[in-house]
């Protein structure tokens, strides 16, 4: 509500309302499917067959299955994101200050810390909001930390990943995908 002016939308007719899980489904969604295009090299593989060019063996990519994915932020989204993980037969681990480790556990995600989901993750998730605490969470140290097989998704905030960092990153081939 914080961006838009109430009183010009109501001036025109428009209705505004707060709708905290409108978008949980989709945004869930997006994200998973980001994860299965860097781990299947779809806009790749795509485009070289729109070249003409059958690569098959350079576009195998990964299985999500027994790759461990991290989560930081399990609010509606990041718990969204875990129940399709699961389903996947991915370990799933989680980061959220603020949620219950019995909530977190009960949906089958391990809790961690950040530095733990660094260290440890092959795809890396955020669903957190961008605050003083989330800002530049994802910086240049964090991405030493990483895993150069590691792939990230952001479907949260921009500011939550420092830009620069991960331009560094994907660039020294610190990672695999962004």
């Amino acid at each position: 509500f914080v961006n838009i002016d109430k009183a010009a939308a109501a001036e025109r007719g428009i209705e505004v309302a707060n709708a905290p899980a409108g978008n949980t489904t989709s945004t869930a969604e997006l994200a998973f499917a980001m994860m299965l295009a860097m781990a299947r090299h779809i806009p790749q593989a795509s485009a070289a067959m729109h070249e003409g060019r059958w690569e098959k063996k350079l576009f195998m990519g990964t299985e999500l299955a027994g790759q461990t994915l991290g989560i930081i932020g399990l609010g509606r989204v990041g718990c969204a994101v875990a129940k399709r993980a699961i389903a996947f037969e991915m370990n799933v681990m989680g980061y959220d200050p603020i949620a219950q480790a019995d909530i977190i556990e009960g949906l089958g995600v391990k809790p961690a810390t950040l530095e733990g989901i660094f260290r440890n993750a092959d795809f890396i998730t955020v669903h957190t909001p961008l605050t003083d605490d989330t800002r530049d969470m994802i910086d240049a140290k964090a991405f030493a930390m990483m895993k150069p097989n590691v792939r990230l998704i952001n479907c949260a905030r921009g500011g939550i990943v420092n830009e620069e960092a991960l331009a560094a990153a994907l660039k020294e081939n610190r990672i695999a995908g962004a």
